[in-house]
């Protein structure tokens, strides 16, 4: 294992996200998101945060954050970094068909919105989708929200989550 120091004149603070701005960097590099990209980012925790910050600074036109903590979404909006948030209410983490569920809801509940509503040409869906919260939920609906050929890019995957539990339902996607 190597031994990486932090030089000195770096704070632990500005240190500690060294980590998770690679992952956004290197999700960012595999999207090959263009500028005036329309942007959904599910969950805004430290990576979702950093991934609103990259996507307004990348020049994304529309950036919209999702999650389930009001203060989270409004430190977002108060940056600068999303364009639009959106609360989704919290519920009991859930798999399979119960997750599709809770997806579809979160889905209906994003799209009847007054962000949603108040973009133009959203009514094919996002450009991208980042999904950074690992919820079985979140990256069923990142699949709903994302148009016929999306790029769709999840962080991470919780470790009880295997493939065959994501249940792609296409009636539910943003096209239909």
């Amino acid at each position: 294992m190597a031994d990486y120091r932090i030089p000195s004149t770096l704070s632990l603070h500005t240190a500690a996200l060294a980590e998770p701005l690679s992952v956004v960097l290197q999700a960012f590099k595999r999207a090959q998101i263009a500028p005036a990209s329309k942007v959904l980012i599910l969950g805004a925790g430290a990576v979702g945060l950093l991934t609103c910050s990259l996507a307004k600074a990348s020049g994304c036109t529309t950036v919209i954050a999702v999650d389930i903590e009001q203060g989270k979404l409004d430190f977002a909006k108060e940056m600068g970094w999303a364009t639009g948030i959106h609360l989704l209410p919290k519920g009991p983490r859930c798999s399979g068909a119960d997750a599709l569920e809770v997806a579809k809801s979160s889905w209906e509940g994003l799209r009847d919105s007054e962000v949603f509503k108040g973009v133009l040409g959203l009514e094919d869906g996002f450009d991208v989708v980042l999904e950074c919260t690992g919820v079985e939920s979140c990256m069923q609906m990142a699949v709903m929200v994302s148009p016929s050929s999306p790029f769709s890019f999840s962080f991470s995957f919780p470790l009880p989550l295997s493939t065959h539990n994501l249940i792609f339902d296409h009636s539910s996607r943003a096209n239909k």
